[in-house]
């Protein structure tokens, strides 16, 4: 079986060219054309399409509590500032359907629970929590659809124990950081049907202030992220 290891910056790149239906790269490594084609060849058993790039920029700026957190702008879900009226917050979301579900336009979506309610993020709150995640945590719907759902034939049970895994992996991966990130690679063990064999399957978590739940932890599909920018605020 696979050692539960951060993948390497080749492998990082091919599977995330894999997700967005992009060309692999000769320069990368054998064990990222391995990452490479097993994720087209999982993907295309599923007939899942690519997931569509998503832009992320992060910016700490001053969370109530005096912590910095980051702004995020994303394809699902986008922070924007408020301007209206005094004692509002300052980050408000907005969520934006991926084209893959047939919702091509834009919602105004202020915080997680009306992304929840809208059906573009899964809440796992209550698992996450008894695995000893003290945030409230959702998964995107590419997340949720590819790593939790990828065979409609998967049982209740299933659906779970492919929860508990990827909520193990993220708390593990948390208490191996030395220092805090507001964004996080993690690797995850799951088996794609009708392979039996776990494979690694790298997955983002970002953390984030939600107007209404607070401290909250975002899980996203690698295909979401295009890329992320950190500019460290100066107190």
């Amino acid at each position: 079986m696979k050692s539960d290891r951060p993948l390497t910056h080749d492998e990082r790149k091919a599977s995330e060219a894999a997700f967005r239906g992009l060309p692999f790269d000769p320069s990368w490594s054998q064990s990222a054309r391995a990452v490479y084609d097993g994720i087209v060849k999982a993907m295309a058993k599923k007939g899942n399409s690519p997931v569509v790039p998503t832009d992320i920029e992060l910016q700490s700026e001053p969370a109530e509590a005096g912590r910095n957190g980051p702004a995020v702008r994303m394809a699902g879900l986008e922070r924007i500032e408020g301007n209206e009226g005094e004692g509002r917050s300052s980050q408000q979301m907005t969520t934006e359907t991926a084209a893959s579900h047939d919702h091509p336009s834009r919602m105004q979506l202020r915080s997680r629970r009306e992304a929840i309610e809208a059906g573009v993020l899964l809440d796992v709150t209550p698992m996450a929590q008894r695995l000893g995640l003290n945030f409230a945590v959702g998964m995107t719907r590419p997340l949720w659809d590819f790593g939790i759902e990828p065979d409609p034939e998967l049982s209740d049970e299933e659906c779970e124990a492919r929860i508990r895994d990827v909520l193990m992996a993220v708390r593990l991966r948390l208490a191996c950081l030395k220092d805090p990130t507001p964004l996080v690679e993690v690797p995850v063990l799951l088996t794609f049907p009708p392979e039996p064999i776990p494979q690694v399957f790298p997955i983002y978590a970002l953390f984030h202030t939600d107007p209404v739940d607070a401290e909250s932890l975002l899980l996203m599909h690698p295909g979401e992220v295009m890329f992320a920018k950190f500019s460290p605020s100066h107190n």
